[in-house]
């Protein structure tokens, strides 16, 4: 079991430089240190005219807001293709992201098969389309959305843990049938045994699970009263992929198996032969996380290899039972093992792939299971999930909430560390109506996306829509619908949309200027029990039921409103920053301290990291 060292003070302040001053003081340093670069021009007493400031050269496309782009049925022609696309540029837009989902009913129309020649060699076209015009393209590896569909493969599902207690007088009940195994559609079982353990009053264990039958039935006599079983089972593709094309329909792929996600990308990799590696997207994504999945077949195999003990010989305390702190410690190391296979597994495995095509990742970490900060720091994008109603970013009439400001601070602070350029963001998803959502409404949530710290703005949503069909044309439920289709877009488009790139000029040619560190204190979370339930998923629930950061780091939004500005740092992220000069500095740029706040648990290599340089002076 990993041993942790109580942090005895609720916050520790280290290195010089950081004074708290009266509320508000931040904000004229903030507004004093603000934009550095080249091309703008702030006299040092902050009373510049508009007349002084220059805006930077708009150059390349992600200066400008890109836009997913739904293929509705994959029903899309490349005459229509080019028409929108035409469209789009003369509007403004810098680049689509492409989601294949659902279907169209819709007569006279040609539907291209997701993965088949015909699809990806017109996915090819749109990218040479777009680059003729000064466009980009990203896509989303997936027909719907959850990496999965049809193609998984037997055995390479998405898995949940199963987990049952059972004294030996309901073994007896049950004939000693422990197991209901129920086969799916295709005839296979749909649940993998990973542990059926034996516990006797007097702490002895037995490994029973190869004393199971096919039909269930445990093969043992206890040797004694006073044993329970523990039966640990992996559950496989209750979680399907969302809204595919016709056919595509099928479970998510295993996240946490890196093999079966390779085997999920070489679909792909079929696909991706006929066409030539330079017309493949600039990006592939990975949108919402919306994908219940917690355990694997070899998870006990990971869990030693990563924490050097047995988990099978812990069950008791991995189900509740037992000493608080041994529950707590079990409980943590399976969260963290969690996170280390969503990183090393699932989003290491997937830029690896995409590398090799040429290609970056970009996509959005919020709610996966595992800590964020890490996940975000492994995409070439980060990307901010920005959407939903005006109720849902703005609290008490002009505040910006959780959902609006931390989104964005988290893949923000990753950026800002580790010197990547972009922050990508999904924005206006669900704002308001699908048609007349108007541009004040629109222009107010654009703005509290960038404070908020986005640079790299994408509409949620356009949608491929031939020029023929009946009025409204084509169109999905979650968006705020852009396009000529829509009269307020014809009105207005272009102007908002050059209002957008010249803000993110600005954003982009600036440098990052926090004046603090805060540090997660991601174990004490991951020690946590959300319930007194014996099951496991209810025990140890993932990181969906994880308290959002104001309440994980209340000092934050005290530090906020008193005007500092701050990124948020992992255990990981801290590896890559270094003393210097009296000052914490990262790869992309540097800080005046690293604040520790509600934090009890911690590991030694993180509090030596912290203490280090501070003993130094």
């Amino acid at each position: 079991m990993k041993i942790y060292i109580l942090a005895v003070l609720s916050a520790i302040l280290l290195m010089s430089g950081f004074s708290k001053g009266k509320e508000g003081d931040g904000f004229k340093k903030i507004k004093n240190q603000s934009a550095k670069s080249s091309n703008v021009d702030i006299s040092d007493d902050t009373s510049y005219t508009h007349s002084k400031l220059k805006w930077p050269v708009i150059t390349g496309n992600e200066m400008r807001p890109w836009t997913w782009w739904w293929w509705h049925g994959a029903a899309v022609s490349k005459a229509e293709i080019t028409r929108s696309l035409q469209e789009m540029h003369q509007s403004g837009i810098g680049g689509v992201c492409i989601v294949c989902l659902l279907d169209v009913n819709e007569k006279g129309v040609t539907k291209l098969r997701f993965l088949s020649k015909e699809w990806i060699e017109t996915v090819a076209y749109t990218v040479k389309e777009t680059r003729s015009l000064g466009m980009g393209v990203d896509m989303s590896p997936v027909s719907g959305w959850g990496f999965g569909g049809s193609r998984v493969k037997h055995g390479d599902e998405s898995g949940v843990i199963h987990s049952t207690i059972l004294t030996l007088d309901e073994c007896r009940e049950k004939g000693w049938r422990i197991l209901n195994r129920k086969k799916d559609g295709s005839g296979e079982y749909s649940e993998d045994i990973s542990a059926v353990m034996a516990f006797s009053s007097k702490g002895k264990t037995i490994d029973l699970t190869g004393k199971i039958s096919e039909e269930g039935i445990l093969d043992w006599s206890a040797p004694s009263e006073g044993w329970k079983l523990y039966i640990v089972k992996n559950h496989r593709g209750a979680t399907p992929s969302r809204m595919s094309t016709p056919g595509y329909r099928g479970p998510a792929v295993d996240h946490l198996s890196a093999p079966a996600l390779m085997r999920y990308f070489g679909h792909f990799d079929k696909a991706f032969a006929h066409i030539d590696k330079a017309d493949l997207p600039r990006a592939f994504m990975n949108d919402s996380w919306e994908t219940y999945m917690d355990w694997t077949r070899n998870f006990f195999t990971e869990f030693e290899e990563r924490r050097g003990y047995d988990l099978r010989q812990h069950l008791p305390a991995f189900m509740g039972q037992g000493d608080k702190d041994k529950v707590s410690r079990v409980v943590c190391d399976y969260r963290h093992t969690l996170s280390d296979l969503m990183l090393d597994n699932f989003t290491n495995t997937f830029s690896q792939w995409a590398s090799g095509h040429g290609s970056q990742i970009i996509g959005e970490t919020i709610n996966e299971p595992a800590n964020e900060l890490d996940l975000n720091a492994l995409y070439n994008i980060p990307q901010a999930d920005m959407g939903g109603a005006r109720s849902w970013f703005i609290s008490k009439g002009d505040y910006v909430s959780d959902n609006a400001f931390m989104r964005a601070k988290i893949p923000a602070s990753v950026v800002h560390i580790l010197g990547k350029p972009l922050v990508g963001s999904e924005s206006l998803t669900c704002l308001g109506p699908l048609f007349d959502t108007p541009y004040d409404l629109m222009k107010e949530k654009l703005d509290y996306d960038i404070i908020s710290g986005v640079n790299h703005i994408a509409f949620h949503v356009m949608s491929y829509s031939p020029s023929n069909v009946h009025w409204p044309g084509w169109l999905f439920y979650a968006g705020t619908h852009l396009g000529s289709f829509n009269p307020i877009w014809n009105l207005g488009g272009k102007q908002f949309c050059d209002y957008i790139t010249r803000i993110q000029s600005f954003m982009q040619a600036g440098k990052p200027d926090s004046d603090l560190l805060v540090y997660d204190p991601i174990f004490d979370q991951w020690s946590k029990r959300f319930s007194d339930s014996l099951m496991v998923p209810k025990v140890v629930s993932t990181f969906s039921n994880l308290p959002p950061y104001s309440k994980r780091v209340p000092a934050m939004h005290s530090l906020w409103r008193a005007g500092y500005g701050f990124d948020l740092v992992s255990d990981r992220l801290l590896e890559s920053i270094h003393a210097e000069d009296g000052k914490l500095v990262s790869p992309g740029t540097s800080y005046n301290a690293i604040v520790v706040t509600n934090c009890k648990l911690m590991s030694v290599a993180t509090i030596e990291k912290i203490v280090d340089p501070a003993t130094a002076g």
